[in-house]
Formats: C-alpha cells, sequence, structure tokens
C-alpha cells in the first residue's frame, strides 16, 4: 500500500484492555458477517484492531 492507506504500529489497537475499553464505552454497529465497534479517542486518529471469536474457527475459511 502506498501513503498513508495503512495504519501504523501506534494506530492499531493490540492491547486486551483498549479492546475492553471499546466494548463496553463504543457504539455496537452489527453486519451480516461481522460487528463493528467504534468509539471516539482523544487524538482524532482513527485507530483499526481486528479480533475474530473462536466460533468462526476455520469454517470460514473452506466456505470461500
Amino acid at each position: 500500500m502506498k501513503g498513508d492507506a495503512r495504519f501504523r504500529p501506534q494506530d492499531r489497537i493490540r492491547k486486551r484492555s483498549e479492546y475492553q475499553v471499546i466494548y463496553d464505552r463504543g457504539q455496537r454497529i452489527p453486519s451480516g458477517s461481522f460487528v463493528l465497534f467504534v468509539l471516539r479517542n482523544a487524538s482524532g486518529r482513527p485507530r483499526l484492531g481486528i479480533t475474530a471469536t473462536r466460533r468462526i474457527g476455520s469454517r470460514t475459511w473452506t466456505s470461500w
């Protein structure tokens, strides 16, 4: 990817405690295949974190 199209390490959500705050205080937006959690932050920069439940497992990959 070129330019600012990627998330730098400091813009990625990695810690369990950060995810927990987002789950507890953020807005939950369900979609067909996933759930999006959104929470504004003080920095004004977007941050990204991706998680998958154990329930999904390898079934997802075999159904493509």
